[in-house]
């Protein structure tokens, strides 16, 4: 479109292809090896994520801003109504609610970048909503709205100081119904994020130099602040909109629990190449001992955890002050 050439002016794109192309094609949110790719962003046990890595760590980008199709309806959903109900947004916004990244950048985002993609969204009929998510356990059926682990987009980058957002289209399960509207509204949140970014460059590289400022400590236990709040639902018996009083974690309100000075260094064994492999693939610079040193240190020993189909859960460490 010759009348956007002007965000050249200000702004360089690098735009990847679909990352997960092998799910798309199979309408499901895993890849080919059976690894949800938006969870692997520390474990880095896909090609997809690896390459990802190395293109931020190449262009360290000001914004990253990734795209994602959401599932509007889900089996557990059940627990809600005794007819089916579906998720009603166009599009959903997700940004990290995770403590240790900078203050300054979720800020960014929450006062500048979404008001703007909301407006966009509003002016052209289309629905929004802030990203949640669902789970099922004894108690029942609650919602995460946001998300905080450094295993997602949006919380990798944002550690990295980069303004990161991602965008969530109605999707999965749908194949290629009203494919257009789908397709519209993901041009239309990078039409926003581009044209917020052009307007506002001298505030974001202010930001981002702000947001380097090293901290003293960080946050190693944090919990989504619980509340209640009603979510408008798609009845699917009538069509209508239909409110519904649900249990919710604020993850974009994360309560810190426990915090830790900033070490001055992690030390790793020489056992331990898998993760000098994976720090270097994120862009840590790794450096190697000449000859061999004792230290003394803190270690954290893994003595439980949860194993699922696609993630490690629920794991627990034992500290260990010794010289290593």
């Amino acid at each position: 479109d010759p009348s956007l050439r002007y965000l050249l002016d200000k702004l360089a794109f690098y735009i990847l292809p679909l990352v997960n192309g092998d799910g798309a094609y199979d309408d499901d949110r895993l890849s080919a090896n059976r690894i949800n790719i938006n969870r692997d962003m520390t474990r880095l046990d896909t090609p997809e994520a690896v390459t990802l890595h190395h293109v931020v760590n190449r262009i360290q980008p000001h914004i990253a801003v990734d795209y994602h199709e959401y599932m509007p309806y889900h089996e557990r959903y059940a627990a809600l109504s005794n007819v089916k109900v579906l998720i009603p947004w166009d599009v959903m916004f997700f940004y990290s609610g995770n403590p240790n990244v900078s203050q300054d950048l979720r800020q960014i985002v929450s006062g500048y970048f979404l008001p703007n993609a909301s407006a966009t969204i509003e002016k052209y009929g289309l629905t929004h909503h802030l990203y949640y998510s669902s789970s099922l356990d004894a108690n029942g059926i609650s919602f995460m709205l946001g998300d905080n682990s450094p295993t997602i987009t949006c919380t990798a980058f944002g550690l990295r100081n980069t303004i990161a957002l991602l965008m969530e289209t109605r999707g999965i399960g749908l194949r290629r119904v009203s494919l257009k509207r789908r397709v519209y509204a993901a041009y239309l949140l990078a039409l926003s994020v581009a044209q917020t970014a052009y307007g506002n460059d001298t505030l974001v590289r202010e930001t981002l130099a702000k947001s380097l400022t090293r901290k003293d400590s960080i946050v190693v236990k944090h919990s989504p602040k619980p509340n209640k709040m009603v979510f408008p639902f798609i009845d699917a018996s009538t069509n209508e909109l239909r409110n519904i009083d649900v249990n919710v974690k604020l993850a974009v309100s994360a309560i810190p629990e426990k915090a830790q000075k900033m070490p001055e260094a992690y030390y790793l064994l020489p056992d331990q190449q898998r993760a000098v492999q994976v720090l270097q693939e994120m862009g840590v610079e790794v450096s190697i001992l000449k000859k061999k040193t004792k230290v003394n240190a803190t270690s954290y020993i893994v003595v439980s955890f949860e194993q699922e189909e696609t993630s490690v859960k629920n794991v627990v460490f034992e500290k260990r002050d010794q010289k290593v």
